[in-house]
């Protein structure tokens, strides 16, 4: 049984598990419902069949109708012919009926499953935590239309844009293989130990657990008591390698693949903003280049004359000075952005010892 609050929105599975619906199948399987066309009538208002596994029911509820309607149809050799026996509960007759859609109305449960690991609104998320068992802890919050970041007890600026794809991340990753129904026993898919937690909160949701105590099995992750989350996700792995992700308020568990991982980075570096430089040029007061071994210039700049002077070695090249090409330079210094930050910085600080 699906059903949904109000046309067009997102459907629910009900019975005989409650969790997201298939949006698409749903929506499939109705129109397939409402393509039936009768190509000939019979006088009777019943289906030949020999058991009750012969026919196929459909019931359908809509404010159109004081009460719900039944629709049988009797199960053809083929499905594919596109052709059944139908009998319907309004109407007094028997019917065959043919679609190109026929095959679709004989599904089964997990097709009318949600297959997306999540339907996330990103605009509405205001606080994401991540724990990892070799990494530590992650706490992001939103303020205004900025993240932040905690870092060594103070908040910084966040990437907000690898937020924003962690969601696109989620929503676009579909669920490989629904494995279990029941969360009685999740030591053998490695979620009693699970080596990624990943919680969130949606504003104008009330808060159902606290980033401070993360409830999971066996477990509660300190990460931040500064921000509250109502929706946590874990991530476990088997002994072969594979990789299964569970809510923490729900029984469900899914098997998914590994990318989904490379959207959820464990370093907390990796969340910070990749703009490491952040300067006005009103608070600008000096700069210095220093080219290997040449000697220095030192460019010195007053917010009051916006104008720069500088000298190299001693001497003053004031005079020398193009203020357009200045004023770019701290402009782009202002600017720059990095790629990404190295998670092992080994190599990053021996090259730095000798720099360009």
């Amino acid at each position: 049984e699906v059903s949904r609050p109000k046309p067009k929105a997102p459907w629910d599975l009900v019975k005989p598990l409650q969790t997201r619906g298939h949006n698409e199948r749903i929506n499939e399987l109705l129109a397939a419902v409402l393509g039936l066309k009768i190509s000939a009538v019979a006088p009777t208002n019943e289906l030949k069949t020999t058991s009750p596994s012969d026919a196929l029911k459909i019931t359908v509820t809509t404010p159109a109708f004081e009460k719900p309607v039944e629709m049988p149809l009797l199960t053809p050799p083929d499905v594919k012919g596109g052709q059944t026996q139908a009998i319907i509960q309004h109407r007094q007759h028997s019917y065959t009926v043919t679609s190109d859609r026929l095959a679709q109305l004989w599904v089964q449960l997990n097709d009318l499953r949600d297959d997306h690991l999540g339907r996330v609104d990103a605009e509405k998320v205001d606080a994401v935590g991540v724990r990892s068992a070799l990494a530590g802890d992650v706490a992001l919050r939103k303020e205004g239309d900025r993240w932040q970041l905690q870092r060594h007890s103070t908040w910084e600026p966040a990437n907000g844009d690898r937020i924003a794809k962690l969601f696109e991340a989620l929503n676009e990753h579909r669920v490989k293989e629904f494995v279990a129904d029941s969360a009685a026993n999740v030591e053998p898919y490695g979620l009693d130990k699970p080596f990624i937690v990943l919680s969130w909160n949606e504003a104008g949701d009330k808060p159902a657990s606290d980033l401070g105590v993360l409830k999971t099995p066996g477990k509660s992750f300190a990460v931040s008591p500064l921000i509250t989350t109502n929706t946590v996700l874990i991530f476990g792995q088997d002994a072969q390698g594979n990789i299964f992700a569970k809510y923490e308020h729900e029984p469900f568990i899914y098997r998914v693949g590994a990318s989904i991982l490379n959207a959820v980075p464990r370093d907390n570096v990796r969340w910070k903003a990749t703009n490491p430089v952040r300067f006005s040029q009103f608070a600008l007061r000096q700069i210095a280049i220093t080219l290997g071994t040449n000697p220095s210039i030192v460019l010195d700049y007053n917010p009051v004359t916006a104008q720069w002077t500088g000298n190299r070695a001693g001497t003053d090249i004031s005079a020398a000075l193009d203020r357009v090409k200045a004023d770019q330079h701290a402009d782009k210094l202002g600017g720059l952005t990095v790629e990404d930050w190295a998670q092992d910085r080994t190599d990053g600080t021996k090259a730095l010892q000798l720099p360009a």
